[in-house]
């Protein structure tokens, strides 16, 4: 039976890899990968396998509605013809990859084996590199994309982590601004942070959650969206 691998790189840097992780990459005889950043995509280079940037082949860029279904059989038919393939993904492939649920499903319907190599999530690096606690236990954790949808109940005690707000469209990145406005109130910040190969002063960017028109803009695809928690007056 062949498999599929959904490979976590770490902090964002390569290095976090884990053993298994690199051996399931040497073995594999393709990968895929999207939202990396480039020295993160290039750390891939070590591996002999074919390699392919599932965004630009997608053009996720131009049209990020439908990406997943897409790359999810592009990788499972590299699957079926190298026996083994994986695709990587920066930190935890579960934590800020809502992907990851999507391709385990598509791997059981096409009988490939699926499997998750763990790492540090995008959150250990937050705390690693900035040296706090910002989101402390029971923060709320989801995909921008189903926060719109589903209209879950928020709690602005909690911590919000927000992921795959990249891929909203320019309306519903506003309808999510004002959500987190309503809830918060307009003299709160939020934090846009992007794991990078390097630490750069520009991947922890903190905005006045009010303004709108400059953080929504500045969210890319890798790009998490933290809220704090607001105590209680």
């Amino acid at each position: 039976m062949p498999t599929l691998s959904v490979v976590g790189l770490g902090f964002g840097a390569g290095e976090q890899l884990t053993l298994r992780g690199h051996d399931v990459l040497s073995a594999s005889g393709w990968i895929g990968f999207f939202g990396l950043p480039p020295p993160l995509a290039g750390f891939l280079h070590r591996y002999g396998a074919e390699q392919v940037d599932l965004d630009a082949l997608l053009a996720s860029h131009v049209q990020p509605y439908g990406f997943t279904p897409r790359a999810a059989q592009i990788a499972l038919q590299a699957a079926w013809q190298h026996g083994r393939a994986a695709v990587a993904v920066a930190g935890h492939p579960c934590f800020a990859n809502a992907a990851t649920s999507a391709f385990a499903a598509f791997a059981r319907q096409a009988g490939v084996h699926f499997e998750l190599v763990a790492a540090p999530s995008i959150l250990d690096a937050f705390a690693e590199r900035t040296g706090t606690s910002l989101v402390p236990p029971g923060a709320t954790a989801l995909d921008a994309r189903l926060l719109l949808s589903q209209g879950y109940t928020l709690e602005p005690r909690l911590a919000l982590v927000l992921w795959d707000v990249g891929y909203l469209s320019h309306d519903e990145r506003f309808l999510l601004g004002a959500r987190l406005l309503a809830t918060w109130g307009n003299d709160w910040s939020v934090s846009l942070f992007r794991a990078g190969a390097t630490w750069r002063p520009d991947d922890l960017v903190t905005y006045p959650l009010a303004q709108l028109e400059l953080w929504l803009p500045a969210v890319g695809f890798e790009t998490t969206v933290v809220v704090p928690p607001r105590p209680l007056a």
